[in-house]
Order: structure tokens, then C-alpha cells, then sequence
């Protein structure tokens, strides 16, 4: 889910715990929710390479 306002995004990863690792116990199948920690660092990634995202006068989204 992203939720998007001027510059900001809020996400959230499905079933990753408070330190980004998936959350077992709500599985229904082993390995439902993948790997939430390379799901979070690939957004991450994606997030901080947007052109313009840290360069001086940058207007925002």
C-alpha cells in the first residue's frame, strides 16, 4: 500500500515485523510473503535514485 502526499510516500510491506523480517506466524503457507527485507531495500532503492530526489532547489513530487 503506498499512500502519497507532496514528497512524502508512506508504505507499508505485507507481514514485515517491526524489524523488517516477515512475520512466519501469519503465514498460511511457508514462505507466503516472500523476502520483505529485499522488498523494502529494493523500494528504498528505487525511492532515493528518483532524478532530482536530493539535488538543491529539487521541487517536490
Amino acid at each position: 500500500m503506498i499512500i502519497r502526499s507532496a514528497g512524502r510516500n508512506l508504505v507499508f510491506v505485507e507481514s514485515a515485523a517491526h524489524m523488517f523480517t516477515p512475520n512466519r506466524e501469519a503465514e498460511q503457507i511457508p514462505g507466503q510473503f516472500g523476502d520483505t527485507v529485499k522488498t523494502l531495500f529494493e523500494y528504498v532503492d528505487c525511492w532515493i535514485s528518483q532524478n532530482g530526489r536530493f539535488t538543491t532547489g529539487a521541487k517536490a513530487d
